[in-house]
């Protein structure tokens, strides 16, 4: 889970990877539940046209309210990958994005403690993975980690020892 009070993440998907610069997907291919705007991804990628699309991710504690940081977010990938810049848009979801944080910070703290624990039991876990994703590893100490070859050349060491004392 995303909670609110970490950037909003987003999933790029298309034809060109090169159209979110700095974007780095943990899977090369992904299946979803079909829907109209990907058939149409889909028809536009079969007659040779680019394509992006972008997933943001919204706490599902509040996803059934409005959440312009969302928004907010992906205009910005868009503005990035198009050079398109809407500047009036972008204040006006800056605007509502203060004010939504502000009202959803003022509603988990007068709510219950059940709440508080669980958007701090969901940053606990960003945080972790963000410095997973840094170490390169999921482990909570960083740990070198040997490459395949290394592997590889252990595995043939311990073989050729085992068939010495055979």
């Amino acid at each position: 889970g995303v909670p609110h009070t970490r950037p909003v993440g987003l999933t790029p998907h298309g034809n060109r990877t090169d159209l979110v610069p700095g974007h780095r997907s943990p899977f090369d291919e992904a299946q979803v539940p079909g829907s109209a705007e990907s058939l149409v991804e889909y028809r536009l990628m079969e007659a040779g046209h680019d394509v992006l699309g972008v997933a943001a991710h919204v706490p599902h504690y509040i996803a059934r309210s409005p959440y312009p940081d969302a928004a907010l977010t992906v205009l910005e990938a868009i503005t990035g990958a198009t050079g398109l810049v809407l500047p009036a848009i972008a204040h006006s979801l800056r605007t509502e994005a203060h004010r939504t944080q502000t009202e959803i910070d003022r509603q988990i703290q007068e709510g219950d403690e059940e709440l508080v624990a669980l958007v701090q039991g969901l940053e606990h876990q960003y945080d972790a993975a963000a410095g997973a994703e840094t170490r390169g590893n999921m482990l909570a100490e960083p740990v070198d980690i040997p490459s395949a070859d290394e592997i590889g050349l252990e595995f043939e060491r311990f073989l050729a020892e085992r068939e010495g004392d055979a």
